[in-house]
């Protein structure tokens, strides 16, 4: 059994809601007390690396959001239509062209709770012709 195999199995039987921990089997397939209660602490601190990992991208999928929102506000002037489309995918009632969005251009002010649209193409696809 790989590393990732042991992960795998360990992360199931310990997840909460996904059934109960069945230590004795974990005794058995491991060869002893000790080396299942490795097993388990392993498969623990992997399981908060992981999650520590969400948590991060998570904090960089929100700044993202919120510069899509700003980058929408700047350009509009220039792509209306464009920017318009950007702001309904991001979920963003209003237009990106009021007078008042200006303001909101430097601040990180979207919430935590936020839900994005469907997102579609904006522009048709240019194949390189060789």
């Amino acid at each position: 059994m790989t590393d990732n195999d042991l992960f795998k199995r360990l992360l199931i039987l310990r997840t909460p809601g996904v059934g109960p921990v069945r230590y004795r089997e974990l005794i058995k397939q491991f060869g002893g007390v000790d080396a299942a209660a490795d097993a388990v602490e392993q498969s623990d601190s992997i399981r908060d690396a992981v999650l520590r990992e969400i948590e991060n991208a998570k904090k960089v999928l929100y700044l993202c959001l919120n510069m899509a929102k700003s980058l929408a506000i700047v350009a509009s002037p220039i792509m209306p239509t464009k920017t318009k489309e950007i702001w309904e995918q991001l979920g963003f009632t209003g237009s990106p062209d009021a007078p008042d969005m200006w303001d909101d251009t430097s601040k990180i002010n979207i919430s935590k709770s936020h839900k994005v649209g469907q997102p579609k193409p904006l522009f048709t696809r240019l194949d390189d012709e060789t």
